[in-house]
């Protein structure tokens, strides 16, 4: 009788099937019961599936991770099982171009290499995901930027000479001259002294030397000093 109901309780227990509780690297992986899509894990990763005591196969698939095949089998007793699935993320070749040719490339911080005298440098094992892309070259303008590898392809980088960046900055500060001139004149016109003087500042901040802006600060303080403004 003893032994009738032991058996009673272990098959109300455990006769029921086994619930397989899974656990993903990374999370919110979707998950096959052999052909059939039972879910996703939740943001930590955990999913429970319903199973009955033979052998399962089970497929773990993520975005930019190379898909897991499992075969679990439950113990006769056990009225739950642990599943842990740790995907690995794909890696994937990635070829450079570098403008100039012959610049060191980097990538997370890491040397890859120089391109070699067409531009060109092959990187071949870049994990899915975002990346830091940066190179330099003697003579010219670091550059850097983030990249998404989600598949083999290429990547360019242009590397502005240091003389270009010189001149597009003294272009710009002339600009800035200007329009501060042109404010300067047009309210020292409208009698707004203070305001042309203001002007008349900027623009000698970026250039002490600018003749233009020097000679229109004299003649407006002049100009207030004969108003008593």
């Amino acid at each position: 009788v003893i032994l009738l109901i032991v058996a009673g309780v272990l098959l109300r227990q455990y006769g029921e099937g086994v619930v397989l509780e899974v656990h993903t690297k990374p999370a919110d992986a979707a998950v096959y019961k052999g052909d059939q899509y039972v879910g996703k894990t939740n943001k930590y990763g955990y999913l429970d599936i319903k199973a009955d005591r033979a052998p399962q196969i089970l497929r773990v698939v993520a975005t930019g991770y190379a898909p897991l095949v499992e075969t679990v089998k439950p113990e006769t007793l056990e009225s739950t099982h642990a599943v842990n699935a740790s995907l690995s993320l794909l890696h994937f070749p990635i070829t450079i171009f570098t403008t100039p040719a012959g610049s060191q490339v980097f990538l997370d911080g890491q040397e890859e290499g120089s391109s070699d005298s067409n531009g060109r440098l092959v990187v071949r094992d870049v994990s899915y995901g975002r990346h830091i892309l940066s190179a330099s070259h003697n003579g010219y303008e670091n550059y850097a930027e983030n990249v998404n590898v989600n598949g083999k392809g290429n990547l360019s980088i242009n590397l502005e000479s240091l003389a270009q960046v010189a001149q597009q900055k003294a272009q710009q500060q002339q600009q800035q001259v200007q329009s501060d001139l042109a404010q300067a004149r047009y309210q020292f016109q409208q009698g707004n002294y203070q305001a042309a003087l203001t002007s008349c500042d900027s623009a000698l901040t970026i250039n002490p030397s600018s003749s233009s802006a020097q000679s229109l600060k004299a003649k407006i303080e002049q100009t207030r000093r004969i108003l008593g403004k």
